[in-house]
């Protein structure tokens, strides 16, 4: 295989090798799935948003419109977070002259200062607030249908090969499961 297979669960490369050289799956599909398996590493899940327009259910308009309604909420959460000590005034301006540069959304604006990546603020902000999230407030807003949030969600939780290669019709489940009794009845001899 040309990808590093390295980035797998023990469990995960075991399983790819095996399918492979049965001739499976193709090379490719695990090598695809190694990069990114890579990125889920580096970078944790994808954003739901990202997933969303790659799938074309969403389009960039969407999103902005989204944070626009959302960011008094934002703002106000900011706010309180500089109140409760977790900011400080100096990080609370420099967020303050940022934005007003740039005209960024708080949550860019905190992650490209360093001082939190916008996966912990998300995580915050959707913990400590009332706001909608998003795929929420899609579907409140008739953006975005309960079946096309299903299918993002159930892409953006892939984390393991056998759901990839499921997922992407490049296995049938069965087939993978009957593979994976083998290499447990082999590894007990």
């Amino acid at each position: 295989m040309a990808e590093d297979l390295s980035v797998l669960e023990r469990e995960e490369a075991v399983l790819a090798n095996v399918l492979v050289r049965n001739k499976l799956v193709p090379e490719s599909a695990v090598d695809e799935w190694a990069r990114q398996k890579r990125g889920l590493n580096e970078f944790g899940k994808p954003f739901l948003g990202e997933v969303l327009k790659d799938l074309k259910f969403l389009t960039q308009a969407d999103l902005d419109q989204y944070v626009k309604e959302n960011e008094a909420a934002h703002v106000e959460f900011v706010t309180a977070l500089e109140t409760q000590g977790y900011l400080s005034k100096e990080q609370m301006n420099a967020v303050n002259v940022k934005r007003a540069k740039t005209g960024g959304d708080l949550v860019t604006v905190i992650s490209e200062l360093n001082i939190m990546t916008k996966e912990s603020y998300i995580r915050l902000f959707n913990n400590r607030s009332n706001s909608l999230r998003l795929g929420e407030w899609l579907l409140a807003n008739g953006k975005l249908t309960k079946e096309q949030l299903d299918a993002a969600l159930q892409i953006r939780n892939i984390t393991h090969l056998e759901d990839y290669l499921v997922h992407r019709n490049i296995c049938q489940k069965a087939i993978i499961e009957k593979v994976k009794e083998k290499i447990a009845a082999q590894s007990r001899l």
